[in-house]
């Protein structure tokens, strides 16, 4: 999950969160800690490819599809769901839906 806009904040400074589901009896200790998700509406786009592509998803999010709708960002991070980890397609090809938690305007 993203917190920061890497266009608009600088690479070293942008905050990103790993999220995975843990037993409820689960502790975090140190810099690992534990936060409940909330139930959300999200917009999402399946995006299978490179980088670049990965970033053309994002884009249409942001700059097509939520200004074209009824919704609006909700106050939540975006999320990258990984459908497989990029570590099995070699770093080079990402399968993700790109994901947005959204609210009605």
């Amino acid at each position: 999950m993203s917190q920061d806009d890497p266009e608009v904040t600088p690479l070293d400074q942008c905050r990103y969160e790993f999220g995975f589901p843990v037993p409820e009896d689960w502790q975090g200790e140190g810099e690992i800690s534990i936060r409940q998700f909330p139930a959300c509406e999200i917009a999402a786009v399946h995006c299978r490819g490179d980088i670049y592509k990965v970033d053309r998803a994002w884009q249409y999010l942001y700059r097509y599809w939520l200004p074209n709708s009824r919704y609006q960002p909700a106050n939540l991070p975006v999320m990258e769901i990984y459908q497989e980890q990029p570590a099995a397609l070699g770093w080079e090809t990402f399968d993700l839906e790109c994901a947005v938690p959204i609210t009605t305007l």
